[in-house]
């Protein structure tokens, strides 16, 4: 009698292990979705880092510098698509962002509220098999350091890119 009260709790214990195993994400799977992808941790996406994570170029002229961001995709489409590059502080609070309008769209935005809001529309360029998005910033010298600010790009299907403002 004592025997079988000690086997069904372990016996539960070994099934429940058993079901739960199921569960578990593969290794390097993340367990959950992340909140920003980069070229060293793209996650889920991996094989996706060397077309969403954002270049930046960094010149530094009187005083201030002028942040020149491009994020080229190879497979363009009308559900694939940058949303927008945006740089931002420490806190991930958008500083200043560059929105990319789909044709067909441009009558949806309202001009003066891109210009309150230093939401200023971006380039986009074709490019041999794809479409670059570019966009511009500036930013004074004394203000900004690559541990303050970080730039991002939104992918309408892969989520939020990050890279350093170096």
């Amino acid at each position: 009698m004592k025997l079988k009260k000690q086997v069904i709790p372990l016996l539960f214990l070994v099934l429940f292990a058993i079901t739960c195993k199921g569960d578990q994400p593969k290794p390097g799977e993340p367990v959950t979705p992340q909140d920003v992808y980069t070229k060293d941790e793209p996650g889920n996406w991996a094989g996706k880092e060397n077309e969403h994570t954002p270049l930046v170029q960094v010149v530094s002229q009187s005083g201030k510098n002028n942040v020149a961001v491009t994020v080229t995709l190879l497979n363009p489409a009308e559900n694939h698509f940058i949303e927008k590059i945006f740089i931002a502080d420490a806190t991930g609070r958008p500083w200043q962002e560059k929105l990319f309008v789909r044709k067909g769209m441009e009558s949806s935005i309202d001009p003066q509220m891109l210009e309150q809001s230093n939401k200023i529309p971006g380039e986009v360029e074709n490019v041999p098999g794809g479409k670059q998005y570019s966009a511009k910033f500036t930013i004074d010298v004394n203000v900004a350091t690559s541990k303050k600010y970080k730039v991002y790009a939104r992918c309408s299907q892969h989520d939020l890119w990050a890279a350093e403002l170096k």
